[in-house]
C-alpha cells in the first residue's frame, strides 16, 4: 500500500501548484500548513475530500505530530533558511521521508553538513533542492559528464530563471552531490540570471571542461517556467517515493535516489526536454 503524502505549506503559492499536480495523478496527499480555513478552501477547490493537518512551521514538535512513520514529507515552506530545518526535525523524530524545493544555497549545506548523520542514524532520507533549481541541474550536469570519466576536472551549471538576479551563485545542490558522485571533478561552479527575453523558457546548461580548457560535452535542459516544472519535480519525487521502497538514509540528491535513467525519464515527462552539444 502506498505511504502518505505530506504536503506542508499546501496553501501557498508553490503549495497549491504540487497539489494540484498530485490530485491530477490521482494521489491524495494531506493538505497540511499553519491555516485550517485555507486548507479546508482548497481542499474543496481540489473536490477530492483530502484530509487536513495543521502545522506551524516555528515548532518541530507540531510538524512531528501530524506524521506517521513511513511518510513523505512535502515541504514548501519558505524561506527555508529560516523555517527548512523544522520541518526536517519533525521528518526525522516521525521516521518520516523528507522532500524540499529549496533554493538556498546554504540551507542546502547545513542539510548534508550538519543533518545527514542524525538522518542516516534515524534510517530517513533527505532530498532537498528538488525544484528546477536544482533537479534539472543535477540531471544536466550529470548527463553532461556520463561516460567521460576521469577526463572532466571541471563542470558549470548556469541556470536561466525569470524573476532571479544574475550573479554567480554560492553553491546549490549540484557540488553537494557532484563531488561525491565524481571524485575527478576539482571545481563546479554554478550561476543564475534572468533569461534574455522575457518570455524565454527555463532553462539550464551544464558544460563540462577538461583540463586544459577545452570543452568536452555541453548538456542544454530547458522546459516551461520553473513553478510548473518545479511542481511537477515534486509530485513526482512524491509519488515515486510513496509507492516504491524507501530511498537510502541520509541526505541525497536526486540521482542519488533514483538513479539517471529513472529522473531524466521523469523530467521529460515533467516537460523538460533535454539538448545535447
Amino acid at each position: 500500500m502506498p505511504r502518505r503524502i505530506v504536503l506542508f505549506g499546501a496553501s501557498g503559492k508553490a503549495g497549491r501548484l504540487v497539489a494540484r499536480e498530485l490530485v491530477a495523478a490521482r494521489a491524495r496527499p494531506v493538505l497540511a500548513g499553519r491555516s485550517h480555513q485555507k486548507l479546508a478552501a482548497l481542499g474543496v477547490q481540489l473536490g477530492h475530500g483530502l484530509d487536513i493537518a495543521v502545522a506551524d512551521a516555528g515548532n518541530p514538535e507540531s510538524v512531528g505530530n501530524i506524521l506517521r512513520r513511513g511518510d513523505v514529507l512535502v515541504s514548501t515552506v519558505g524561506p527555508f533558511a529560516r523555517l527548512g530545518t523544522t520541518a526536517i526535525e519533525g521528518a526525522i523524530a516521525a521516521g518520516a521521508t523528507y522532500v524540499d524545493c529549496a533554493a538556498e544555497a546554504g540551507f542546502l549545506r547545513r542539510v548534508f553538513s550538519d543533518l545527514d548523520s542524525r538522518a542516516r542514524a534515524a534510517g530517513v532520507a533527505l532530498l532537498p533542492g528538488i525544484g528546477f533549481r536544482y533537479a534539472a541541474g543535477s540531471l544536466a550536469a550529470e548527463l553532461a559528464l556520463e561516460g567521460l570519466g576521469d577526463a572532466v576536472t571541471r563542470v558549470h551549471v548556469g541556470y536561466a530563471i525569470h524573476g532571479v538576479a544574475r550573479g554567480r551563485d554560492a553553491g546549490g545542490l549540484e557540488p553537494l552531490t557532484l563531488f561525491r558522485r565524481h571524485p575527478a571533478l576539482t571545481d563546479i561552479a554554478v550561476a543564475v540570471r534572468a533569461p534574455r527575453r522575457s518570455r524565454q523558457r527555463a532553462a539550464v546548461i551544464a558544460t563540462a571542461y577538461a583540463t586544459d580548457g577545452s570543452t568536452l560535452h555541453r548538456v542544454r535542459a530547458h522546459g516551461p517556467d520553473a513553478y510548473t516544472l518545479t511542481a511537477r519535480f515534486l509530485a513526482w519525487t512524491a509519488m515515486r517515493l510513496a509507492s516504491h521502497d524507501g530511498a537510502q538514509a541520509g541526505a541525497l540528491g536526486p540521482v542519488d535516489a533514483f538513479g539517471l535513467g529513472a529522473l531524466r525519464l521523469a523530467c521529460e515527462a515533467a516537460g523538460l526536454s533535454v539538448d545535447h552539444f
